[in-house]
This record gives C-alpha cells, structure tokens and sequence, in this order.
C-alpha cells in the first residue's frame, strides 16, 4: 500500500487528503438527534432485518442491530412514521463494531451525501417536502 501512495505525485496525495479531511469535518460538525426507534434494514446481499436506531442528522443514521453488514454495504432503511406511513432513505454502511457476542453498531450514511463524498463536492442539505 505504501508503494501505491508513493507512486502518486504528492500533490495527488495532498489533495485526496484534504477532501477526505474536509468531508470527515463536516459530518462531525452536523447536529446529530437521539432517536430511537425500530427500524428495518434492507440489504442488497445478506438478510434484512430489525434494528433500533440511537441517532439521526441530516447526513446519516446510527443503528444498535443484531447482525453486522460490510463497510460500504448499501442498504435501506425503513422507519414506521406511526399514522404517516413509513420514511424509507438508501444509505452507505460507513462504521460496522461489534459492541458484545450479537450486538453490532452501524454507522450509515444517506446515500445522497454519499454520493456527494464520491464526488468531492458537497451540496446544500435541501428538506424534501412530500
């Protein structure tokens, strides 16, 4: 890995770095809410399931669940809204710990602000109003 880093031109290297700190900034800056309700994961590979979220922003959600999924794993989310339906967001597995023997922390990230991280360009949080 290190040879792979040397290769590129410093510059390069500065620059991936400086975005890549940029964007962790960012994300730690936001508001984050405690929230805890139950929520269903749905995965592209593997099982869905049911998990209990503990926080939520604008960015991403955090999730105590009973299984783990793969860093960069995009799933969906699902939250029953109690007489408003259900909120479903696509999001980005970002942190997978297992805190005990069952029990795994999930850190994901809204899949719209995922894509803005791939892309180095971050964008204005705009409400969507249904």
């Amino acid at each position: 890995m290190h040879t792979r880093i040397r290769s590129l031109p410093l510059s390069k290297v500065l620059a991936f770095a400086g975005r890549e700190q940029e964007m962790a900034n960012r994300l730690r800056r936001m508001a984050r809410y405690e929230f805890r309700h139950p929520v269903r994961v749905l995965r592209t590979t593997g099982r869905d399931g049911r998990a209990v979220s503990y926080d939520i922003s604008e960015l991403g959600i955090g999730l105590f669940a009973p299984f783990a999924c793969e860093i960069g794993e995009q799933v969906t989310i699902r939250v029953p809204i109690p007489d408003h339906g259900v909120l479903e967001q696509t999001a980005i597995v970002m942190k997978v710990t297992e805190l005990a023997r069952g029990l795994w922390e999930l850190g994901c990230l809204f899949r719209r602000w995922s894509e803005d991280a791939a892309m180095s360009r971050p964008r204005e949080f705009v409400p969507r109003h249904h």
